[in-house]
């Protein structure tokens, strides 16, 4: 058990440890892909006397249908070959199990995931990312009744302030030249959405969700 666990340490201690003379730099990232979204509760509650409903959601993502499905990122890697990100996932969410009250249901628009990440260059141009933040949705959808139903807005904007969200992810970039990048990437989300519509009524969707992404980017040194 003693060697086990020293094998692990050395392990960890070696993937970890970026290049011993990292470079310091900016980098920025865009890219498109789609996401596998995993059953979840979902209580959509339209207010006005209307049916509510709490069941568990099926979605499918349709990447490249109305909105596109994409990841933007900038990162500040520091000398020791780790950086602080800010990310932006426009992911989406079509109901696609509706309960007999409900007409449709989807955020097209974005059920948007933007956090702050933690990355650590590893061995090999691998990177492991964590990281946590905000959704933002943007939720469209009717009743059988004939009632359109929208998300709250905030600051004027067709987006409500939903709840927390954390990702963990592994990708691994493919240098084309010195400086600009090709990166491939698995992510795991978990997120919590609960907002209000548009006169009236609740949505509380939560989602779980993989992510394939490839993306393109470059880096430019800073000093």
């Amino acid at each position: 058990m003693k060697k086990l666990a020293l094998a692990l340490a050395v392990f960890v201690t070696c993937a970890f440890a970026g290049p011993a003379h990292a470079e310091k730099k900016f980098s920025f990232e865009l890219g498109t892909g789609g996401a596998y979204n995993f059953d979840t509760n979902l209580v959509i509650d339209p207010g006005n006397g209307e049916k509510r409903e709490d069941f568990t959601a099926q979605y499918d993502n349709k990447p490249f249908e109305d909105a596109l499905y994409y990841m933007m990122r900038v990162g500040m890697w520091g000398g020791d070959g780790n950086a602080w990100e800010i990310e932006l996932i426009h992911h989406k969410l079509y109901l696609s199990n509706p309960p007999s009250s409900i007409q449709s249901m989807e955020m097209t628009h974005g059920y948007n995931l933007i956090t702050i990440n933690r990355a650590w260059m590893m061995e090999g141009d691998y990177i492991f990312r964590l990281g946590a933040g905000i959704v933002l949705p943007h939720l469209e959808g009717s009743t059988k009744s004939g009632r359109e139903f929208e998300g709250e807005e905030i600051f004027g904007q067709e987006f409500a302030f939903g709840g927390p969200t954390v990702q963990t992810a592994v990708s691994k970039r493919f240098y084309i030249t010195k400086t600009i990048f090709a990166n491939l990437e698995g992510k795991l989300t978990a997120s919590y959405a609960k907002f209000d519509m548009e006169g009236g009524g609740e949505v509380v969707a939560p989602n779980i969700a993989a992510h394939a992404i490839l993306s393109f980017g470059f880096d430019y040194a800073r000093d």
